[in-house]
């Protein structure tokens, strides 16, 4: 780096921080503890059980530093503790055994809860995660998941200039008019402000599961694995791109067809996002206007699979040959 630090017009060799040290910071320590079963009936059901906890604390965690300190890579620091507990439900069917025909069934179904036991000797503590585009949708505080999305609760879309005026101020009243986001009072001091950000959504699903298929018919053998993700929220930060008024630049087709006061519309009434303005800096804030269901079943793996070898084991001398054809990720389904 060359910085002309003496006067001159003349750039001078020098050095910047690159990272941030923290000579305080110790591994943090995770204690489990699991119970389970393992149990097989009528020779074909195969039951595995897992009940689990996991304890950590002295929890490592990247801290925002101050832009006066410079550009270096944040540190890292022990903030506090935290627990998962759930359990894993394995269980396997195998058919009997035929001449040409027979499969096994295996289902996978997880739960766990996170939670925040500890953040700091602050009782209040909370810790506010990275920034994007200047916004933070993202906080924990003790007795809540790590991490957890925070920020205003849209309730619906002010109808008439009536109805708006009727309604708290928000943000000094600069944000009562008809086609504008109407934000819940969390505290009912019939004022909007920053005192009403509330946790709006939880990233972590409430089960996740997967099945596999194994199924053979004579020489054929079919595979397949799907895998789900149920009760899990998301944050799609685009909709604040290409929704609102943050960039200049094309805007996505709900903005033209599905906002408030669209020609495309028949009813406001059925107006999936507010109006759309020029100035629109209260709509873009961190709300759940941009959390989305982010539950999923997915085809992870099919193959498909054909035995040759009693056609090749007298020409070639080989004893196993399998041709497969496979297929990854083919289809997602989402809401």
């Amino acid at each position: 780096t060359c910085y002309p630090i003496t006067g001159k017009n003349v750039l001078e060799s020098g050095f910047a921080l690159a990272s941030f040290g923290n000579p305080m910071t110790k591994w943090e320590t995770t204690i489990s503890k699991t119970i389970g079963i393992d149990a097989t009936f009528f020779k074909s059901i195969i039951l595995t059980f897992d009940l689990w906890q996991k304890d950590t604390k002295d929890m490592l965690y990247t801290v925002i530093v101050p832009a006066v300190m410079g550009n270096g890579t944040a540190p890292a620091v022990n903030i506090g503790n935290m627990r998962n507990r759930g359990f894993d439900l394995q269980l396997t069917y195998q058919s009997p055994l035929a001449k040409d025909f027979n499969y096994s069934l295996t289902l996978n179904v997880s739960h766990y809860k996170n939670e925040v036991i500890k953040l700091s000797n602050k009782e209040d503590e909370k810790l506010i995660g990275p920034s994007y585009r200047e916004f933070s949708i993202v906080q924990t505080e003790k007795g809540q998941p790590f991490p957890s999305f925070y920020g205003y609760d849209v309730v619906g879309i002010f109808q008439s200039q009536e109805e708006a005026a009727n309604y708290s101020p928000q943000f000094g009243g600069a944000y009562n008019n008809a086609g504008q986001f109407k934000y819940r009072d969390v505290n009912d001091d019939d004022v909007i402000d920053g005192k009403d950000r509330t946790y709006i959504g939880n990233p972590h699903p409430d089960f996740i599961a997967g099945l596999v298929a194994n199924i053979n018919y004579k020489r054929f053998k079919l595979l397949a694995n799907f895998y789900s993700s149920v009760g899990n929220d998301m944050v799609n930060m685009l909709r604040r791109t290409n929704d609102m008024n943050f960039f200049q630049s094309n805007r996505s087709k709900k903005r033209l067809y599905e906002s408030w006061g669209s020609p495309y519309l028949k009813d406001n009434k059925d107006a999936k996002m507010c109006i759309a303005q020029v100035n629109d800096s209260h709509s873009q804030l961190p709300s759940s206007y941009y959390v989305e269901n982010g539950s999923y079943l997915r085809l992870r793996d099919l193959q498909l699979g054909y035995d040759l070898s009693g056609h090749l084991n007298k020409l070639i001398r080989v004893q196993n040959f399998h041709v497969y054809i496979s297929a990854t990720d083919l289809f997602t389904i989402t809401k």
